[in-house]
């Protein structure tokens, strides 16, 4: 009898089958989508806002659940209020679980982070304080 909990190599296979399909998703709501992560238990994204009109997270998270046809904890509990709370992340990134199956972390599911929107350019903050160069860079 197989482990739920090993390794299944199809999950991989399935998830850079969708992540086009979810690029796309994420470009429509002004977002870039990153893969990272080994993609052998769950499917690790990174939306960053590229578009100074990026929707709200929750919008593109949203989108996301329904083209895959995924759940936040299970189908009977959806519906409460409350279900899509994301997590708090260092350096303000929000984060959802969106599972394909209703098994949890034992099924397949995609953990997708999304960084925040900035309301001003970093340049602004580089001109303000005298310097053209992006902090680290000054050895390039």
């Amino acid at each position: 009898m197989t482990n739920i909990k090993e390794i299944i190599p199809a999950r991989a296979a399935t998830y850079c089958a969708i992540y086009p399909m979810l690029l796309q998703i994420a470009k429509d709501h002004g977002y870039t989508l990153c893969v990272h992560g080994s993609l052998h238990r769950d499917m690790d994204l990174v939306a960053v806002p590229w578009i100074k009109e990026a929707s709200d997270p929750l919008d593109l998270i949203h989108d996301i659940k329904e083209a895959i046809g995924a759940v936040f904890h299970h189908e009977e509990t959806d519906y409460i209020e409350g279900s899509d709370k994301p997590t708090v992340k260092p350096h303000g990134r929000l984060a959802w679980s969106l599972h394909v199956t209703n098994k949890g972390m034992y099924g397949g599911y995609l953990d997708i982070s999304v960084m925040p929107k900035k309301e001003k350019d970093c340049e602004q903050d580089f001109n303000q304080k005298g310097s053209s160069k992006a902090p680290g860079t000054e050895l390039i």
